[in-house]
This record gives structure tokens, sequence and C-alpha cells, in this order.
């Protein structure tokens, strides 16, 4: 990585070796402690918007004044007065713009690694599940493929239970035959079922119909009945 400085902070060669043994000794970073930082989850997100790094988005920027990072968005939103301020322990990194911050290549790389393997193991998972989609049912008693259905026990058979069990001399039917014979007859049955609906609903129609004319009617006879009993008193009272 090719480290660029404003105008006022370039460094010989020297004075940049001895910032960075400063830098290690001053915050006390060692090797095991700099594998665990890259390496764990919390170190794979941005400090500042606690989003993960990748490669097409969220590009990890390494602040070179203390090891940290920064996804791109981020920096841009910390960087002011040629500085940019790190989220994670506030030390100060200087850069003419955040384009010269260089990407965190390590990050990037188990970044890559990590959705190589959801890849993977997705399609492990997928090709498991087509797997087991594909596997035939098998006869709980003899463990063999299921060959035929037996119309007069209503019931799957193997090989082994149509010459062994029994089964020989009954009605049997291969079972792509039976299976289409069933359904066949659940779509009669739903015909059926369907015609019985409307008839039904259109019964319950008529009854309500019906119902509201007999309420009609005893209303009007109730009218009726309530007249006459007033004349046949007025007629009493004279």
């Amino acid at each position: 990585c090719i480290f660029f400085f404003s105008s006022r902070r370039r460094h010989t060669r020297s004075s940049l070796v001895s910032w960075a043994r400063r830098c290690v000794q001053e915050t006390g970073i060692n090797a095991e402690y700099m594998g665990n930082q890259i390496f764990s989850q919390q170190a794979m997100n941005c400090p500042k918007c606690k989003a993960p790094y990748g490669r097409e988005s969220k590009i990890p920027l390494l602040l070179i004044k203390c090891g940290h990072s920064v996804c791109q968005s981020c920096a841009l939103t910390l960087f002011t007065a040629q500085s940019i301020c790190c989220p994670e322990c506030g030390t100060m990194t200087f850069a003419d713009s955040t384009s010269k911050l260089p990407k965190n290549m390590a990050l990037l790389s188990v970044t890559q690694t990590q959705s190589s393997k959801a890849s993977s193991g997705g399609t492990n998972k997928e090709k498991h599940q087509k797997e087991e989609k594909h596997i035939e049912p098998q006869c709980e008693t003899h463990k063999k493929k299921l060959e035929a259905f037996c119309e007069d026990d209503r019931c799957l058979l193997c090989i082994n239970c149509i010459l062994i069990d029994g089964h020989k001399s009954h009605d049997i039917t291969p079972i792509f035959q039976a299976s289409s014979k069933e359904k066949n007859k659940l779509l009669s049955d739903f015909e059926v079922s369907q015609k019985l609906e409307e008839k039904l609903k259109l019964l319950l129609t008529d009854i309500a119909n019906y119902r509201v004319q007999l309420t009609k009617k005893a209303n009007a006879s109730r009218e009726k009945v309530t007249g006459i009993y007033r004349e046949f008193t007025y007629l009493l009272q004279e």
C-alpha cells in the first residue's frame, strides 16, 4: 500500500519506520491481537454504521494512524479538514482525501472467503434437498419400491407384497394407473361437491326470500286482525 500525506507532513524512510514502531508501542497491538481483531465478527463490520464490509459496497478503508477501518461511505462523512477521527478509538488520521486511504485488503479477503463458504453451504443444502425430493417411497414392510395398488385392500404394494403377502389373487393395478384413477375420482367428487354447494346456496337464498315473504304476510295479517278488533270494539261501545 502507498500512503499519501499532505505536503506539510512528508516523511523520510527512517521517520516512517520510527512512526510505525511508535504506533505499535503506543497501541500495544501484538500479532495475536491483530489476528483476532481481523477475523472477529465485530471487525467485519464498520464501527460507525455497523454494516458488514463488502467488495461492491461498504469497502473498508484503513486508517493508517491507528490501524482501524471504516467503510467508504462513513469515511466521506467523517472526513473534515484533511483528517478523519477514528470512530473506534478517536485517533486522527491525516490525508488529502478519502481516496488516498488504502483499502483494507485483509478484511476484503476474509469477506470474500466467508461469502464463498456461505454460497457453498447454500448450494450443498439445495442439492441435498433435491436429492431428498427424488427419493421414491418404499414399502414399510419389505423396503422395496412401491409398484402397484390393491383395489381390494386399498393399499400400495411392492413386488414382495404381491408375490408373498397374499395379494396375487386380488384386483391389482399399476401404481400410475391407480394414481390417475384416484385423481379422476377426486376431481369428479370435487365437481359433484361444487354442484351441491351451488344448489345449497340457491336453496338458502330461496329460504331467505320465503322468510321475508312470510314476515310480510304475517305483518299484513296482524294489521288486518288489529283493524277488525278495533271495529268490533267500536261497535260494542255503541
